[in-house]
């Protein structure tokens, strides 16, 4: 009866760590007396307060490239942003922006839900001569309910690049 009440307690477990997408797990095998097949039981570490471990905190997994010639597009400056997380999470934003000589020419929002990663990038037609390039991106990673802190949000910044469109 007892390996009963650890099984229901595990899988318990299992169903609000699964729903948080936060699995700590060890596995143990325990043999019932009246059974000659062993019983697999999953004993989970549940997180201590304040809340569970957030797993995306932007240190690191937050890049962005140098402003550049598109490879795709002739004449157009392309900055490209991307987060990745090591979990999946219920929502990432990204918002790519690039500037020229100081000046914001161009501006994208991206949005991904229950994703592990998104990739956006940020454009704009050449005007002619060399200029002064900066991409920035401001990231927004909202983790599952019960994280603390429930969301992190992170600015970076390219170098100043100069780019010629000829």
């Amino acid at each position: 009866m007892a390996w009963m009440k650890m099984a229901m307690a595990a899988a318990a477990s299992a169903v609000m760590i699964g729903a948080a997408a936060v699995p700590t797990a060890s596995a143990g095998t325990t043999r019932s007396s009246a059974s000659a097949a062993p019983e697999m039981t999953q004993a989970f570490t549940v997180p201590s307060a304040p809340g569970l471990p957030v797993t995306c905190l932007l240190d690191g997994s937050l890049t962005i490239s140098n402003p550049h010639r598109s490879h795709h597009e002739p004449r157009n400056i392309n900055v490209i942003a991307k987060v990745e997380c090591p979990l999946q999470v219920p929502e990432i934003t990204l918002v790519v922006s690039l500037y020229r000589d100081g000046k914001r020419v161009n501006s994208t929002t991206r949005t991904a839900f229950a994703k592990t990663w998104l990739k956006a990038n940020s454009a704009s037609g050449c005007k002619g001569t060399a200029g002064n390039y900066r991409g920035t991106v401001t990231a927004r990673v909202i983790y599952p309910p019960g994280a603390v802190p429930p969301s992190t949000t992170r600015h970076l910044a390219s170098p100043i690049i100069t780019v010629n469109c000829w």
